[in-house]
């Protein structure tokens, strides 16, 4: 069987995540602090010396994150 991963984290939608935490009678304020670590993830691109700006993600999951 093969899984790409790569392709599952980053196909993630954040509202899933947050039905999830609903679904799993996880405490609304532990669901919020969650919920606040993947809204408006912020990436930046380094090449050289240069670095983009800010690009927000609203989907997918960071991997090796506890979160994954």
């Amino acid at each position: 069987i093969f899984i790409d991963f790569q392709k599952a984290y980053d196909s993630v939608q954040h509202s899933s995540v947050r039905d999830a935490l609903h679904y799993f009678n996880v405490p609304v304020k532990l669901s919020n602090l969650v919920m606040e670590t993947l809204v408006e993830t912020r990436y930046k691109v380094k090449v050289g010396n240069q670095t983009t700006d800010g690009i927000v993600s609203n989907v997918g999951l960071r991997q090796g994150d506890s979160l994954s």
